[in-house]
């Protein structure tokens, strides 16, 4: 004999109902970028805003953002060369430089 229990699923409220946060909300903001191997260099600030304006320690960036997800944004600057702002599988956040060809932490500050 076999016992069977149910209940009805109940959806859980939201507590910030009405706000939705897209893969822009996340991405834009304030970031401390540090590089990965050494030379440790110095930190910089990376600046994302939702119309698309790119800054790196408070200078503006030539070019356009081509992709905004959930796990990726990537900005092409006028020289064709990315900047990769990437979640990586340990919840942490990258930055791929493909001018210099290097990997950096990145952590929103804000």
């Amino acid at each position: 004999m076999y016992l069977v229990i149910s209940w009805p699923l109940r959806k859980r409220k939201n507590k910030h109902a009405g706000v939705k946060e897209t893969p822009c909300t996340f991405w834009q903001g304030n970031w401390h970028v540090t590089p990965l191997s050494p030379p440790q260099g110095h930190r910089m600030i990376l600046s994302l805003s939702s119309e698309g304006t790119v800054l790196l320690n408070h200078q503006q960036l030539k070019g356009e953002m081509t992709y905004i997800g959930t796990d990726k944004w990537i900005f092409r600057d006028h020289f064709g060369y990315r900047l990769i702002l990437e979640k990586t599988d340990d919840g942490t956040v990258t930055l791929y430089d493909e001018v210099d060809d290097k990997l950096y932490t990145a952590e929103k500050i804000d």
